[in-house]
This record gives structure tokens, sequence and C-alpha cells, in this order.
């Protein structure tokens, strides 16, 4: 009798969420209660039964701020169209096996906090007038060369500079997830939908906010300031920074030296099977802009690392010099309230990009 009455109990007070779970994942869009179409449309607890990192065949067009000043008076809305294929990258429409070019990298290639026509892969295509598919993000490129849907003459290998101290060699076998059919993927994606529960997240979130300000007001008899979450910031009062000076190390010359071998392999393994690659490391936000940040000293592990590289004879792009001359002409290489490049970084990145694949790849020459 007991037992029943608990689980009748349990129902009753369980019965409000399970009905508001449904209707977020069953009538609500799915960008309903997140900030930024990457937090809607990344795939998380079901990634595995997924093809890609994103939902497949997604199209979102909304408002957005970076991912350093949301709610707060930093942040900078802006417009975005995010459109995944049916392989789960922000592809769009591009065909990926007629893809001359691909470029394995983070959330950099991916385009976070750019619209679709802003990100390198569209910005890079533009350049060579040749599709450009931006397989993002991957931490290790033995998937790509594992992945028999895409048949590349250039592999362009992007990292951000602080990730690549931790960069992997290229696994031996790397398995690609595939999805059975477009029925399966979207019925993966409602579990995951309902596993990220961000409706739920994004309520709590808002009572403790507004608890928080009618503590604040109650205590002070003002207005609580607007949060800063996850950012230095610059001394111009208006730059945000994900790490700042206290968070940023330097990397040694034994650290450089294990980096270069790193990516000597990955050059290796792209070599074996006779295709042409290109190592291309995106400056920090705090490499380009350390002049913003408290106590900051110029950074030199960009400069050894290329200068390594080159004596390796390994192809590399080098955007730090090209990035701190634009900074010099008053250019803002990356978004103000974002970690990531703006989308002016971006067309200077693409240049450049572009330049050293027509140098290299005889069949890209124009």
């Amino acid at each position: 009798m007991e037992t029943r009455r608990f689980f009748i109990k349990s129902t009753i007070f369980a019965a409000p969420l399970a009905v508001a779970l449904l209707v977020e994942v069953l009538l609500l869009p799915e960008d309903a209660f997140c900030y930024r179409c990457w937090e809607a449309l990344k795939a998380a607890s079901f990634k595995q039964w997924l093809p890609g990192p994103f939902y497949p065949d997604r199209r979102i067009a909304r408002s957005e701020t970076g991912d350093l000043g949301h709610r707060s008076e930093y942040a900078v809305t802006r417009k975005v169209v995010w459109e995944t294929d049916r392989f789960g990258y922000r592809a769009g429409r591009i065909d990926a096996s007629s893809c001359a070019v691909v470029i394995v990298g983070d959330s950099c290639t991916a385009g976070s906090g750019l619209t679709q026509e802003e990100t390198i892969a569209a910005a890079l295509s533009r350049a060579l007038d040749l599709p450009v598919y931006p397989y993002a993000p991957c931490k290790n490129l033995g998937y790509l060369l594992h992945d028999h849907r895409f048949h590349p003459e250039v592999i362009v290998l992007q990292k951000i500079e602080r990730k690549i101290p931790r960069l992997p060699r290229p696994a031996d076998r790397a398995g690609t997830r595939l999805s059975l059919c477009r029925t399966t993927d979207e019925a993966v994606i409602l579990m995951d939908r309902m596993a990220k529960m961000a409706m739920l997240r994004n309520t709590r979130s808002r009572i403790r906010s507004a608890l928080g300000d009618g503590v604040y007001r109650l205590l002070t008899g003002r207005e609580r300031p607007m949060p800063l979450p996850l950012a230095e910031v610059g001394t111009d009062d208006r730059t945000l920074f994900l790490q700042g000076a206290a968070g940023r190390a330097e990397v040694g010359a034994d650290g450089v030296a294990r980096c270069v071998e790193r990516i000597a392999r990955c050059h290796e393994a792209v070599k074996a099977r006779s295709k042409q690659f290109v190592f291309m490391p995106v400056p920090d936000k705090e490499n380009i802009l350390f002049r913003r940040i408290h106590g900051a000293a110029e950074p030199t592990f960009l400069t050894n690392l290329m200068a390594r590289l080159l004596e390796r004879g390994i192809p590399c792009v080098d955007l730090q010099t090209p990035y701190r001359e634009a900074r010099a002409r008053g250019i803002e290489i990356y978004q103000s309230d974002d970690s990531h490049w703006s989308a002016e970084g971006v067309r200077i990145a693409a240049k450049a990009l572009a330049r050293k694949i027509r140098e290299g790849v005889t069949g890209t020459r124009r």
C-alpha cells in the first residue's frame, strides 16, 4: 500500500516535468532555451550515434551574443545563420565528396560566433573558387583520414594557439560515426535534447539570477551589476579575454619541440595518402591583443613554433604577422565579447591560406 502511494505521489510530482520536457523537444525549436546556435545544435550525450558533431540537416537563424559576455553589459548582439549538412557538419549544402579542400579544425573552423558566410570554409571557398569543407570540431586528424566520404586534394589542419600543445598524433584507426537512416537520426536527436534539459537549466539559471538580484537590492538598495562570466576585461574596458595574463602560460623550448613532432606526424600521415598538408595555427586573442591585458608580455610561442616548422619543411600559414600588421592599422581581428576571431580575421586568414595552397597544389592554381 505504501509503495503504491509513493508511486502515485512520485508520478504526480514528475508529471509536470515530463510534460514540459515533451513540449520542449516536440513542439519548441531546438534553440528555444539556448543563447547560441552552438549549444542548440551540438550533439552531447548521444553524439556517438550521430554522423557528426552537430545535429544533421538543420538551419537556424537567430540573434546571439559572444561566449564571454553573455547577459553582461559587454554583450554584443549579432544575427547569425547556421546550416548543417547530412553528415552533421556546418557545411550547408556543399557536396562533401566534391570538396578539393577540407579543413580539420576546432571551434574556429566551425565558426563559433560567426554567421554561415563568414566562416573560414566559406571565405576560403570564395578565395579559391573551389568547394571547401569544414570538418570541425574534430580533435583527431585520423578521423578524416579514415573517413571514406571525403576525397580532398588538400587537408588543412587548423588549431587555435592554446590547443596546439594538446594536439594528438593521428589515430591509426579512427571509427567514423555513421547514421543508420534519417529516422534513426531524428530519434537520437530527440533523446539528446532530452538529456540536455535546456529548459530546466535555463529556468534554474534565471531563478538564481532573479534571487541574487533581489538579495543584492535588499542589502544595498542598488541594482546588482550585470555578471561577467568566464572573462577578464581588457585595459580598454571593452574587450573580453578568456585566459588573460594569469591564465596564459608560455611554452618553453621542450614544449615547442614536442609540438613540432606532433605536427610532423600529422604531415607524414597526410603525405602517406598522397595529399597536400597545410598547418594553420590561429593566434589566441591574448597573443595579438596582449597590450590590452593587464601585466601581459608579448608571447613568443607561435614565433618559435613557426621557425621550427619551416626548418622541418612543414607547410604552414603564418597568421601572427598579418594579424599584428592589421591590428596596427586599427582592424579588429577578434570579436570583443567572444574568444574567437571576427569576420575580418577570417578574411585575412583565408587570403593567406589560399596563397599557401596555390603555391603547393598544382590542381588549385588560378
